[in-house]
């Protein structure tokens, strides 16, 4: 059956138009001091699946499957790292909560892990404020320059300092990982070929739990994510 075009633009308007992979917020426990920054440093980050667990069972002269049970995958973050390794040093020392690679001493399980939130957004309309040249990234190599990051108002890629205010932005999705901490802080390779270094991590949690919007009850998840969220938006 043919799609008409009319029907398309509908059906996407009634949902709130296409979502952005590139629209979202993450929000860190203060590990070491205020982590709101790592939101702004946070290059990627995936929306985690669930997968029902299965198995066979026999009801009559049929085979069915029946579910007992699910299982979550690990998140991988995704960071650019600065010359302070700062993201670096955030992750080690929350492993280290975990582990002290030092003492060999292993923590509590509730003191080392934390609620991580993640958000959706929808975009909202921005209003220019200031843009300013700060240096000609012509003279940037085209193969690093394609690489750069853009960092909150800072667009590396352009030179320029471009800040707007942006009303509407609504909070379409928050998924809130419940006692989670990093398992795995993966190696950062460092050469010749002028590739910006990235900070990659895999967080383990206990379950994820979701609802639409910004809307957060007492209900929805144990521990601190409630309060992550009112202290931080």
């Amino acid at each position: 059956m043919a799609i008409r075009i009319d029907d398309f633009k509908s059906s996407v308007g009634s949902g709130g138009g296409l979502a952005m992979g590139n629209l979202y917020k993450i929000f860190l426990p203060p590990i070491k001091g205020d982590a709101r920054n790592l939101n702004l440093l946070c290059k990627a980050a995936s929306l985690p699946g669930r997968q029902i667990l299965s198995t066979e069972r026999p009801m009559g002269l049929d085979v069915t499957k029946v579910a007992y049970g699910y299982a979550v995958e690990d998140v991988t973050l995704t960071f650019h790292c600065l010359n302070d390794m700062g993201v670096r040093e955030y992750f080690e020392l929350w492993q280290s909560q975990a582990v002290n690679s030092d003492t060999k001493e292993v923590g509590y399980f509730n003191d080392y892990t934390h609620p991580v939130i993640i958000q959706h957004i929808k975009k909202g309309v921005a209003f220019p404020i200031k843009k300013k040249k700060l240096f000609d990234s012509g003279k940037i190599p085209s193969s690093i320059r394609g690489r750069l990051p853009r960092l909150g108002p800072l667009d590396l890629a352009q030179g320029e300092f471009d800040l707007n205010a942006v009303f509407g932005d609504d909070i379409t999705y928050t998924l809130v990982l419940d006692k989670a901490y990093p398992t795995t802080l993966s190696e950062i390779a460092l050469s010749d070929d002028g590739q910006l270094l990235e900070v990659t991590v895999q967080l383990s949690y206990k379950n994820w739990k979701s609802k639409k919007g910004d809307r957060v009850g007492n209900d929805f998840v144990e521990g601190l994510a409630g309060e992550l969220i009112r202290k931080f938006l």
